[in-house]
């Protein structure tokens, strides 16, 4: 039987033009690099696992990299799972009818790397980037824009 994923509903999105992205949901942010924003924003566009894997590689600049096509799938099986056991995305066996979400700007063909996603309690992101502020243009961003 096949799988398909769907996004929870809820979540507060902030992306950023590096290709990361910021998942706000009550007191907990999940901060995703750009392959699991990737990977997020693909099951906008499909809900069937293995059309996701297709379009996830098919947005991969290769050039460079040494990593095979197994190894990715790899990854991203274990990528969906951390997100399944986030609350990030749901497992169904049925056809979930998503809108078509178009994926245009840098994570459009991105350098592959695992993709990765970080879980904090707001408090203590806030915390993080406050202790960062003096020290970093961007973590002051971030400070300013959460705050």
């Amino acid at each position: 039987m096949k799988s398909y994923l769907a996004k929870i509903e809820g979540f507060t999105t902030e992306n950023y033009e590096d290709g990361t992205s910021v998942l706000l949901v009550g007191d907990v942010a999940h901060l995703l690099n750009v392959a699991a924003t990737l990977l997020y924003r693909i099951c906008g566009e499909c809900s069937e696992e293995n059309d996701l894997y297709e379009r996830f590689q098919s947005r991969i600049n290769w050039d460079g990299t040494e990593i095979t096509e197994e190894e990715v799938r790899s990854d991203i099986e274990e990528a969906i799972q951390d997100m399944i056991d986030r609350g990030i995305l749901s497992r169904e066996q049925t056809a979930l009818v998503n809108d078509r979400e178009e994926i245009e700007d840098i994570t459009d063909y991105i350098v592959y790397v695992k993709p990765r996603v970080d879980t904090f309690s707001v408090g203590e992101l806030m915390n993080f980037v406050q202790e960062m502020a003096t020290t970093s243009a961007h973590c002051s961003h971030c400070y300013t824009k959460f705050a």
